[in-house]
């Protein structure tokens, strides 16, 4: 605005196709022109789906934001291709082994590595560009299978159907719920809108379960990895921050979306020595299941001499 009167206008968000954007970009960025001591006033009106509304405003230069973004995608690209390098490697630890456990993991991680990819924007930019339909609600439902893997693998690694068959059901209920609300937040409207808070709510619950679950076992004596214990400390630790955050109880985006990406980061990696425990356990039980059969045969030889 200048002089009362609006001498431009600038419309962009979630609604906006990628190839209309003033300037494309997997963020929202609005184009300021100001000459030498020039002054001008500026309005924002914000409309919502339903997600809540935060509004780092951020003014940079055009050369140092565009420094900044390469560097940021640097690390992007490291930390995505730590996922890909773990879901290719225990693939065929799954292959090898036909172990449903490798496959879970592997899955989750795949899971993690979409709901990064969309919440950083990229999916918007390289997979649904011109369809913000699926735009948008790809990141809910990418939540919601996010948290039904993470549920299906840490019932099979505890073995609750074995040893905690009321836990089981209860982690069974949670994945049915958050599958429901993962497919319902495709319907537009207010059920889209009212998906948010529950697709959050029940992730929030759901992953304080399974911290339950594991210090549960503990105190039962039960003997659990402590790496597979420390991962999902430190993976719950950023989920309820990036959750508070979607909730609008931690204002700052940038902490509550970082938090997420840096302890789902260190949480895989501690997974996978967590994950090659297991590969070593298994290996080590097939060795000694092999030198007692070993050993039967050489007795029943003994006999058969006798």
């Amino acid at each position: 605005v200048n002089n009362g009167e609006i001498t431009h206008f600038y419309s962009n968000g979630d609604g906006y196709t990628y190839d209309s954007k003033e300037i494309q970009h997997r963020k929202v960025l609005f184009p300021i022109h100001l000459l030498t001591n020039e002054s001008s006033d500026y309005y924002i009106k914000l409309k919502s789906d339903g997600e809540v509304l935060t509004l780092p405003l951020i003014i940079h230069q055009k050369d140092d934001f565009y420094h900044l973004d390469s560097s940021t995608q640097f690390f992007n690209g490291i930390y995505y291709g730590i996922l890909i390098l773990i879901v290719v490697i225990y693939f065929f630890f799954f292959v090898f082994l036909n172990d449903k456990t490798f496959l879970y993991y592997i899955s989750y991680v795949a899971a993690i590595f979409l709901l990064q990819f969309s919440l950083d924007g990229y999916s918007f930019q390289y997979f649904f560009g011109n369809n913000t339909y699926l735009a948008n609600h790809f990141v809910l439902f990418i939540a919601a299978v996010t948290l039904f893997l993470l549920l299906q693998y840490a019932r099979v690694y505890l073995s609750l159907k074995a040893k905690l068959p009321t836990f089981n059901k209860v982690f069974k209920v949670f994945q049915y719920v958050i599958l429901v609300l993962g497919v319902l937040s495709f319907v537009p409207g207010i059920i889209y809108e009212l998906m948010y808070p529950l697709i959050n709510g029940v992730s929030l619950i759901g992953i304080l379960l399974i911290l339950y679950t594991i210090y549960y076992f503990r105190r039962k004596g039960v003997f659990i990895c402590n790496y597979f214990t420390g991962a999902f400390t430190i993976f719950i630790v950023g989920a309820v921050i990036f959750i508070l955050g979607n909730f609008n109880v931690i204002f700052d985006p940038i902490i509550s979306q970082g938090a997420l990406k840096l302890s789902s980061g260190i949480e895989v990696v501690i997974l996978s020595i967590s994950m090659a425990t297991k590969y070593r356990d298994m290996q080590h039980a097939k060795e000694e299941i092999q030198a007692e059969a070993l050993v039967n045969l050489e007795e029943k030889n003994i006999l058969l001499r006798c």
